[in-house]
């Protein structure tokens, strides 16, 4: 049987196929238009109006004088390429996810948590807008605001691992505030914080995360403070790759302790250092791996320099913990050692 096709099948294909091709080249107009909406915006967004330097002029002034770029970094990574603008409803909603979320997570743990010491309760103290990795919290050595021994060191220092160092002068204030030290610090990643008991005056914050953490952040050296916490500045001697002496070695300190005769002692992931005059100078007095610090590596090779914590014990004595993530099945073991004086 001959299979009739009707008159109008041709005609159906011819406008089906012309029907294709004005969508795929409307298509193609509006990616092009959107492309080009796009890419004269990059060209033209607020921050282009600023004064454009040479090179050689950009490079002689300090990142951290440059909080312009920061500010553009954030821009660009949150604006609508085809709003061409930030979200801001959008951020709104994320936020609020992400605040759900953690009011859930802490119902969750409040619910299934393990019993803890009897008569101990635990009160979290903020921040309550956004909190990151609190690495290091000390008790202010000077507070003696209270009337009664239960009412004092009620100031607390913290030091965040990219938000630099803070206070609350009042721990025990449930609706208190914590108050930034300084944001232009040439680095914010405090690690470890640490008072000077000859004299409480003097306090030391180290800098830089050693841990395993993939945005673990580099360190800058230590601060100290001589004036109780008003001011602080660098020591020049710990600058990495721009002090004096062993200063390359300060990108991470771990720790820090000071004995009472005020000798500071820094853990770095390259061993201990000590200092006699107030972090002016340091002497190397502890790395197993290059055999300083009285170690045989004829009887024991498995050793890292890497420190992982410093205390001192109620006898002045020191103890050392190298190692910080170490595996057995490593050339390179953590270890335990103890200082033979009160000297350190």
């Amino acid at each position: 049987m001959k299979k009739i096709i009707p008159k109008t099948a041709p005609l159906f294909k011819g406008c089906l196929m012309l029907s294709m091709f004005i969508c795929s080249s409307l298509s193609n107009n509006i990616l092009f238009a959107q492309n080009s909406s796009f890419e004269f915006f990059l060209n033209n967004h607020p921050f282009n109006n600023r004064p454009v330097l040479p090179k050689a002029d950009l490079i002689k002034i300090p990142v951290y004088e440059r909080p312009d770029y920061l500010a553009e970094f954030e821009y660009l990574r949150t604006v609508d390429p085809t709003l061409l603008r930030v979200p801001n409803e959008r951020l709104d909603a994320a936020y609020n996810v992400v605040t759900k979320s953690i009011i859930n997570q802490k119902a969750s743990a409040k619910a299934n948590a393990i019993p803890g010491i009897a008569d101990v309760n635990w009160f979290e103290r903020g921040p309550n807008n956004i909190g990151g990795r609190t690495r290091a919290i000390m008790f202010d050595p000077k507070d003696t605001t209270g009337v009664t021994p239960n009412e004092k060191y009620r100031k607390v220092w913290a030091g965040s691992a990219g938000g630099g160092l803070w206070y609350n002068n009042d721990i025990t204030d449930g609706s208190g505030s914590w108050q930034k030290v300084d944001d232009f610090w040439d680095n914010l990643a405090i690690m470890t914080l640490a008072y000077d008991p000859s004299n409480k005056n003097i306090m030391y914050a180290g800098t830089g995360e050693f841990t395993v953490n993939s945005d673990a952040i580099s360190g800058g050296g230590i601060w100290r403070t001589i004036d109780g916490g008003t001011t602080w500045a660098r020591l020049a001697s710990t600058i990495p790759y721009g002090g004096v002496g062993a200063s390359r070695e300060f990108n991470w300190v771990s720790k820090i302790v000071v004995n009472a005769k005020g000798s500071v002692f820094a853990g770095t992931n390259n061993g201990v250092y000590k200092s006699i005059n107030k972090g002016l100078t340091w002497t190397k007095i502890l790395a197993p791996k290059n055999n300083i610090g009285g170690v045989d590596l004829r009887t024991d090779t498995k050793f890292t320099n890497t420190v992982a914590d410093i205390e001192i014990g109620k006898d002045n004595i020191l103890y050392i913990s190298m190692g910080y993530y170490s595996l057995v099945s490593r050339t390179e073991q953590g270890r335990v050692f103890k200082a033979a004086d009160t000297t350190g």
